[in-house]
C-alpha cells in the first residue's frame, strides 16, 4: 500500500462525504488516504478516512510523514487557509525527501486571471510540483504550456446519489413548512461573498419583485451582511433561511424552487441546482470551474446585466414550457457529466502516473 497525505485545511462538510468515498476507492487500488485538516466543519458525516487533526507546522509535517510513511502529498492548501511559510516548507520538504508532490486546485485563483504578474508568479510556483490536478479543462488555458504534460483533471462536483427525491411530496406542504406562499421561487444558495454579487440579486428583487404575491426569492448561505437584514425584513416574499448544512433540508429547498440565480461567480451550488432541474441565471463574470456545466440557452442563461436577469426571470415564469425544457436539460447535464466517478478518475490517473 502507498500512503497518500492530503493537506486540506479546513474540511467542509461536503468534502468529508467525498473523501469518505475516495478513500474506499483508493484502497481498492493500493493506496491509503490520510487527510490532514485543521478542523472538520460541524455537522459533517463521520470521517471514515484516516483523519489527522494537528496544527499545520513544519515539525508536525515531518513527524506525520515519518509516522505514516507518506510517499505522496496532495496539496490543496492556499494562502487563505495556511501560512505562506508553511506552504513553501511543505514543497521544499517534499523535494528534499523525494516525496511526490501534487498540486490540487484551481491552478490560478480567480483574482489572478487578469493580472499578468500574479499569473506569472503562480505559474512559476507550479514548477515546484511533480503533478498538477485541476478542477476543469478550462483552467488549463491559464497555465504555461510547459506544465501540460503534468496536468490532470478531476472535475469538481458533489456526491449526489444520496439526495432524496420528493416525487410524491407536495411542494405546497414544503413551502408551508418554511412559511412561503409565492407560486414561483428564485433561489440563491452559497456563501454570501463579494464575488457572488449578492447585492445585485437584492437590486433585482427590489426593482422588479419587491412585495410580489407571485414571485419569491429564497436565499440560503452564511455571511449575510447586517446592513441587508433590515432591508430584506421589509418584504414578505424575500426569505433568508440562513446557512443550511442538513442534506434533507437542502433537498426540500431545491425541490420547492424554480430558478437558480447567482449574479456573480458560480460555484458548486450550480451542481445541486441543476441536479434538481433548476435552470441557472448568471452574469458574464469570473466564474469558478463549475461554470463548465452551464450552456447558455440550453440549461440556463449568461446575461449581460441585472436588467436582463430581471426580464428573464419574469419571462421564464410566464413561459413554463421553456422553463421546464431548460430544467430537464440541466438535470441531464449533471447526470451525464458530473458524476463523482469523473472526479475520482482524475485522482486515479494522476497517482498512476507517479508509478
Amino acid at each position: 500500500m502507498k500512503n497518500v497525505l492530503l493537506l486540506h485545511p479546513p474540511l467542509l462538510f461536503y468534502k468529508v462525504r467525498i473523501y469518505n468515498s475516495l478513500h474506499r476507492e483508493l484502497a481498492k487500488r493500493g493506496y491509503t488516504l490520510y487527510v490532514w485538516a485543521t478542523h472538520i466543519q460541524e455537522g459533517s458525516d463521520p470521517a471514515l478516512f484516516q483523519y489527522i487533526n494537528r496544527p499545520m507546522t513544519a515539525k508536525n509535517l515531518i513527524a506525520i510523514t515519518r509516522q505514516y510513511k507518506i510517499s505522496i502529498f496532495i496539496n490543496i492548501m492556499s494562502k487563505t487557509t495556511t501560512t505562506l511559510l508553511f506552504y513553501c516548507f511543505s514543497i521544499l520538504y517534499a523535494k528534499i525527501t523525494n516525496i511526490n508532490n501534487i498540486y490540487y486546485g484551481h491552478g490560478l485563483d480567480l483574482s489572478m486571471r487578469n493580472n499578468f504578474l500574479k499569473k506569472w508568479l503562480q505559474n512559476a510556483f507550479h514548477l515546484a510540483f511533480d503533478r498538477i490536478l485541476l478542477y476543469s479543462e478550462e483552467q488549463c488555458k491559464y497555465l504555461w504550456r510547459m506544465h501540460a504534460k503534468k496536468i490532470f483533471i478531476a472535475q469538481n462536483t458533489l456526491i449526489l446519489n444520496g439526495y432524496t427525491r420528493f416525487d410524491g411530496t407536495s411542494i405546497k406542504d414544503i413551502k408551508n413548512k418554511y412559511g412561503i406562499c409565492e407560486d414561483s421561487l428564485v433561489l440563491f444558495s452559497g456563501r454570501i461573498s463579494k464575488r457572488k454579487n449578492f447585492h445585485l440579486l437584492l437590486e433585482i428583487f427590489q426593482s422588479d419583485f419587491a412585495g410580489s404575491a407571485e414571485v419569491g426569492f429564497v436565499v440560503v448561505g452564511p455571511g449575510l451582511p447586517e446592513r441587508y437584514e433590515s432591508v430584506i425584513g421589509k418584504y414578505n416574499n424575500f426569505h433568508y433561511l440562513g446557512p443550511v448544512y442538513d442534506v434533507e433540508k437542502m433537498n426540500e429547498i431545491f425541490h420547492m424552487s424554480d430558478l437558480f440565480c447567482v449574479p456573480g461567480s458560480l460555484g458548486l451550488g450550480i451542481v445541486e441546482a441543476m441536479y434538481w432541474g433548476l435552470p441557472v441565471l448568471t452574469l458574464d463574470a469570473l466564474h469558478g470551474p463549475e461554470a463548465m456545466y452551464l450552456r447558455n440557452g440550453h440549461n440556463g442563461f449568461i446575461l449581460k446585466n441585472i436588467d436582463e436577469i430581471a426580464k428573464m426571470i419574469s419571462y421564464l415564469f410566464e413561459n413554463r414550457k421553456l422553463l421546464n425544457f431548460l430544467g430537464e436539460n440541466a438535470r441531464a447535464t449533471i447526470e451525464s457529466e458530473a458524476g463523482i466517478e469523473k472526479m475520482f478518475g482524475g485522482f486515479y490517473q494522476v497517482l498512476a502516473s507517479l508509478q
